[in-house]
């Protein structure tokens, strides 16, 4: 029995580099959600420190349209910025400013439901703005 195949979605690649017109207004550390989803735990437990992660808007997502999914460069996805910060990192994507994300570190830990080992990760993301002009 053949399986349907799964429909296509367009989806905007956040590949930005940032240019001389351009600043890093923030440097923050963020946990990545949905870790826990398909291979997820198998692509994570791959990642390096340092290693660079593609951020992928996904304005289609039934569950929330200001998603943006998070890949290694291998195309393998590692889950999603969480959705409390996801509004403010989409209006930014789609004003086309860039954003870069690094591996900071991966850790393990157990779930408070069902005692799940899982590994973590959390980025190391740098903002950039539009360089302010000197007077």
């Amino acid at each position: 029995m053949r399986r349907a195949a799964s429909p296509v979605r367009k989806v905007t690649v956040n590949h930005l580099i940032p240019g001389e017109d351009h600043e890093v207004i923030d440097v923050l550390e963020m946990r990545v959600a949905g870790i826990n989803a398909g291979d997820t735990q198998k692509t994570i437990a791959h990642l390096k420190r340092g290693e660079e992660i593609i951020w992928v808007r996904d304005p289609k997502n039934q569950y929330d349209s200001n998603a943006i999914m998070l890949f290694r460069r291998t195309g393998d996805q590692i889950g999603f910025v969480p959705r409390e910060l996801a509004e403010e990192f989409a209006a930014d994507l789609d004003d086309g400013m860039p954003i870069t994300s690094t591996v900071a570190r991966t850790e393990k830990f157990t779930t408070g439901r069902g005692g799940k080992e899982l590994i973590g990760v959390l980025l190391k993301v740098v903002r950039y703005g539009e360089k302010e002009e000197d007077d």
